[in-house]
């Protein structure tokens, strides 16, 4: 070979790394230099992944080399492989005196000359350069030093296309890394955030809903503290694979977080109750995968599941539509648990996302209390209590409804807020009612906003916790505030809870502007007379012409007449003299504690009904 026929050899090659190439690019490019470079008559290039050699590409495509078979013992590449020298060998003789096994190959293909060189680099051997020529004559000095001078060009540039494959292969697993949770192999918080937005987005050109379930095992903590952290683990991992196989293959699960999981629905029914049947079924057997129970050692771990569930053909923020679900799930958990609530999404208010997470981690750690401000007869028995929602803030110390309620409503926190003080006063009663069956309260009223009125749960979750405490609807009351009674959607579900046989109070009467006609209307049991006007007595004259009139309507109507904010004996007076039927107010006793509410009763001895 000539110095020219090389350096052509050479520049082609480097051509060829320029643009980046794979390994098997290059080898491609080795072979078609080589041919023509080396005075060869066909090329060869073997790989070296694990064992021998094996075949990669060969210039002609077919020539003798691609069918001489290699022996048991490696023949010349493993020669060349072991050795990281190249071999060589002149006529049929010489081949089947060295390498048994080629001799009689190469005889029969044509085979008249061998070489084969060893691509070497980074004390590895990544494969050989086979090269023969059909007549005998041997390779010169100068064909040996040009071809392993090829050899290791081409090895150069080899290794550079595999650092690039390494590289990018690295890029890939870390990227799969950072958008798949480790334990469980599913999409993180992140991927899934990415995969909402692209379904919110392919769903928006289509009009077409997309679903989300947020799921949370309920109370794993305790899985981690009994079983210890790497029993937890393994029942992440099953509840994870449990989840997977029981969704359809279009549906995504995802790992939001230690114990939250999301998945991901498309392809839903066009038709609402279509939408909410496939939802409900999905959640049922991804609670039913979740409740399998996990082998560990020598016990078996159950865990179970409250799934929240969101709905929306809007083009909402992926956050949004995830805090929404997050909502439902804690819906879900304040009904009792192992429970499934479907919410249609509701555009959140600004800044929404963060006082609703907030309020969501003081339900789910158990910072809310409840306080009870006694309502008592004329004569002063304890005749039923009114339960006020506090919080038990950790940096702020005890607030006041007023602190949060506007927020609660305003992100609809407000409903599994609601639904636990529910649970929560319920509990309470029917430990009064052991404990004092002659004093007890005879009702509990609850404040509901609208919000909680409309919930398509509430008047089940009542009923539910009516049974679990053996509780009548007699024993809880509920209040809602005059100036809520213009929403029409409220009179139906009021209407039911009336029928029932709940008691219901208008509260703040008098400031709500509410036509007499709506009262009429109303299912309601008792009118709840604002502070303002009790504030104004007993030296307001006009303020006592008010009062002695919402007592003659209350009177008219059949409904009982409470008098609130009642701190003097003055306006106490005056509001049994104008024909109210119960009080409240720091005068008949302040907002307590239910510990408080039981020294109370027992000290005070007054039959309640």
């Amino acid at each position: 070979m000539d110095g020219t026929g090389l350096s052509l050899a050479v520049g082609a090659l480097a051509r060829t790394a320029v643009g980046a190439p794979a390994a098997d690019q290059v080898l491609r490019r080795l072979c078609e230099v080589a041919v023509t470079s080396l005075d060869a008559d066909g090329v060869a290039v073997r790989v070296v992944d694990t064992g021998s050699p094996t075949l990669a590409h060969a210039c002609p495509p077919g020539n003798p080399l691609t069918r001489l078979l290699q022996p048991p013992d490696g023949g010349p590449w493993r020669e060349a492989v072991d050795g990281r020298v190249a071999v060589s060998a002149d006529g049929a003789e010489e081949i089947a005196r060295r390498w048994s096994g080629v001799g009689a190959g190469a005889a029969d293909t044509g085979v008249g000359s061998l070489a084969v060189l060893p691509l070497t680099a980074r004390d590895r051997c990544w494969g050989t350069l086979d090269l023969y020529r059909a007549a005998p004559g041997g390779w010169t000095a100068a064909d040996r030093v040009g071809a392993q001078l090829l050899a290791d060009v081409a090895t150069s540039y080899l290794v550079m296309a595999a650092d690039r494959a390494d590289v990018l292969a690295d890029k890939e697993h870390l990227a799969a890394r950072v958008l798949h949770d480790e334990l469980t192999g599913l999409p993180n918080r992140g991927l899934i955030h990415e995969l909402i937005d692209h379904a919110l987005a392919a769903a928006e050109r289509h009009r077409r809903p997309v679903a989300v379930l947020f799921v949370d095992l309920d109370r794993f903590k305790e899985v981690n503290d009994t079983h210890g952290h790497a029993v937890g683990d393994r029942v992440l991992q099953a509840v994870a694979s449990r989840m997977r196989a029981a969704v359809r293959s279009a549906d995504t699960v995802g790992r939001l977080s230690g114990d939250e999981f999301a998945v991901l629905v498309e392809d839903l029914p066009a038709e609402a109750d279509q939408q909410h049947r496939h939802l409900v079924a999905l959640a049922d057997r991804v609670s039913a995968a979740v409740a399998t129970p996990v082998p560990a050692g020598s016990t078996d771990v159950t865990v179970s599941a409250s799934i929240g569930i969101t709905v929306t053909t809007d083009r909402p923020a992926a956050t949004d539509l995830l805090d929404h679900a997050d909502a439902a799930m804690y819906a879900a958990k304040a009904a009792g648990r192992s429970r499934t609530v479907v919410r249609r999404f509701v555009p959140p208010t600004p800044g929404g996302a963060v006082q609703r997470r907030r309020l969501y981690e003081a339900l789910d750690r158990g910072e809310f209390r409840v306080h009870y401000q006694p309502i008592v007869t004329t004569d002063g028995g304890v005749v039923a209590v009114e339960a006020l929602l506090r919080w038990q803030h950790p940096d702020e110390g005890l607030l006041p409804a007023v602190r949060f309620i506007e927020a609660a409503q305003a992100t609809g926190a407000i409903v599994p807020i609601g639904r636990w003080l529910l649970t929560e006063v319920a509990g309470q009663l029917r430990r009064w009612r052991a404990d004092l069956p002659d004093t007890a309260p005879g009702t509990v009223f609850c404040n509901l906003c609208p919000r909680e009125i409309v919930d398509d749960d509430l008047i089940d979750h009542i009923a539910t916790v009516l049974a679990t405490d053996g509780l009548t609807a007699a024993d809880l009351g509920v209040e809602v505030l005059e100036s809520h009674l213009g929403d029409d959607r409220l009179v139906p579900v009021l209407d039911r809870l009336r029928s029932a046989g709940h008691p219901v109070a208008i509260d703040d009467f008098g400031v709500g502007y509410s036509s007499l006609h709506r009262l009429v209307e109303l299912p309601v049991s008792h009118l709840k007379l604002d502070r303002s006007f009790t504030a104004r007595l007993p030296a307001d004259r006009r303020a006592r012409t008010v009062v002695d009139a919402v007592a003659a309507i209350a009177t008219g109507l059949g409904l009982q007449l409470v008098g609130e904010g009642v701190e003097t004996p003055e306006q106490a007076r005056c509001l049994v003299e104008a024909g109210a039927d119960l009080l409240q107010g720091f005068r008949c006793g302040a907002p307590m504690a239910a510990t408080e509410v039981t020294a109370l009763l027992t000290a005070s001895g007054v039959p309640a009904h």
